[in-house]
């Protein structure tokens, strides 16, 4: 399965919004709002979700097990949906044969997916209109504090902004990332966690990429592909962020006891929590024993 961007969203942010003497319009703002947003955007940002109203379109090998989970949500509507067939000819599927429920596309009642064509990666697509309209205010800000740690770190590479801290070649030495404190303790407050990167430390807790005995990589971020980083937060922090909604995975979130594995040792969790945006889970976060 494979997600892409059909038609962007606005920016969420400018120039304008960033603190500084920069022009409104300056380049290398811009660039920097357009990183810092793909970090947590559609396609494959690590928030799971589509910031800003856009188009997104899913292609699979098949209709999957009869009902299928839009990734990216929220989701709006639902623009095509088509296949190829058997012969290899593309078809279009009318509306009235499938509906949109609760973030999955599902049958219409009394109807069931055509034959697709088998063995080909593209034989399903299904083009959607996904993303928050407004923009809810903790993602802009959040925005806006990621992005000023990100400037702030172009101009005093090294400083607590939030960058690189020291750097590290195999069997010579580590790279190692912070994030910026503010951004972070904004983001903590809105359930919204900063994702350190792989080395990051913060009080003296070990922020890792790592591997839960027993998950699957797609589970450790909901359904997310591209990475499975365990993010490390207090006991205290983990207990804010459980909302008790309900969900399968839930028996996955790491307990207090249970152990992680790191650059190949194993760690002893202290705190495992899920980190929900409405009744989704969609981040597992742990602390270990550093």
């Amino acid at each position: 399965m494979t997600l892409s961007v059909v038609t962007p969203p606005s920016a969420v942010i400018t120039p304008a919004n960033i603190a500084g003497s920069h022009a409104s319009n300056d380049a290398s703002v811009t660039a920097m709002i357009a990183a810092v947003t793909a970090e947590l955007d559609a396609p494959y940002g690590w928030l799971g979700r589509a910031i800003g109203r856009q188009t997104l379109r899913m292609t699979m090998p098949d209709w999957g097990e009869g009902r299928i989970r839009l990734r990216c949500p929220p989701i709006v509507s639902i623009t095509s949906v088509t296949y190829m067939d058997p012969d290899g000819a593309t078809q279009t599927l009318a509306a009235d044969k499938y509906r949109l429920a609760d973030g999955w596309l599902v049958p219409a009642i009394g109807q069931s997916w055509p034959t697709a064509a088998a063995s080909q990666p593209d034989a399903v697509n299904i083009t959607y209109l996904a993303g928050f309209d407004p923009v809810p205010d903790g993602i802009k800000h959040a925005l806006i504090l990621m992005t000023q740690s990100l400037k702030k770190a172009a101009a005093d590479s090294g400083s607590s902004a939030g960058v690189v801290v020291f750097e590290d070649v195999e069997g010579v030495g580590q790279t190692r990332y912070e994030a910026s404190k503010d951004a972070r303790a904004y983001l903590a407050a809105h359930g919204q966690p900063v994702k350190l990167r792989p080395g990051a430390t913060t009080t003296g807790e070990v922020a890792c990429t790592a591997f839960v005995r027993g998950f699957k990589p797609t589970e450790l971020i909901g359904g997310l592909t591209q990475q499975h980083s365990l993010v490390v937060m207090s006991p205290t922090d983990a207990g804010t962020f459980a909302s008790g909604n309900a969900s399968p995975l839930d028996a996955r979130i790491p307990k207090a006891g249970n152990f992680v594995v790191v650059n190949g040792k194993p760690r002893k969790v202290t705190a495992g929590v899920g980190i929900y945006m409405g009744s989704t889970l969609v981040r597992i976060e742990a602390t270990v024993d550093g």
